[in-house]
């Protein structure tokens, strides 16, 4: 997750070239990226969940019983964030209004289905 977020910083210092701004926003967090236009600043917003993410799962890690489950819910969540946040980015739309980026998202969150429902019955206790 380190490595991730290490990334988007490297995204956002990038600016506009490497095509992970959002859409543009009036909100005053919003970022100028060069074009004079205020967006949201996805990459931050991607820092900060990967940040409350991995506090998360260190807190959890020594509840959790099964093999894997660590890796999982950071999958679920992950997949689950990206799908959302990928709404507020000015990507080309192939089917039913998702770029390819939130497709894949949705077969990985189809693959996980089963281990999503187990783990947040299993976090509901």
């Amino acid at each position: 997750m380190l490595g991730m977020m290490i990334g988007r910083v490297g995204c956002f210092l990038t600016g506009l070239s490497d095509r992970t701004y959002g859409v543009a926003t009036t909100l005053p967090w919003g970022v100028d990226f060069g074009d004079g236009i205020f967006r949201h600043p996805t990459q931050l917003y991607e820092i900060g969940f990967l940040l409350l993410l991995c506090i998360v799962l260190r807190w959890q890690s020594g509840r959790l019983s099964r093999e894997g489950d660590l890796f999982k819910i950071f999958m679920i969540a992950y997949l689950a964030f990206r799908f959302a946040v990928d709404f507020i980015k000015p990507e080309f739309r192939l089917v039913l209004g998702l770029s390819a980026i939130q497709m894949a998202c949705v077969g990985g969150l189809v693959y996980y289905r089963k281990d999503a429902i187990r783990l947040m019955r299993w976090m509901a206790r």
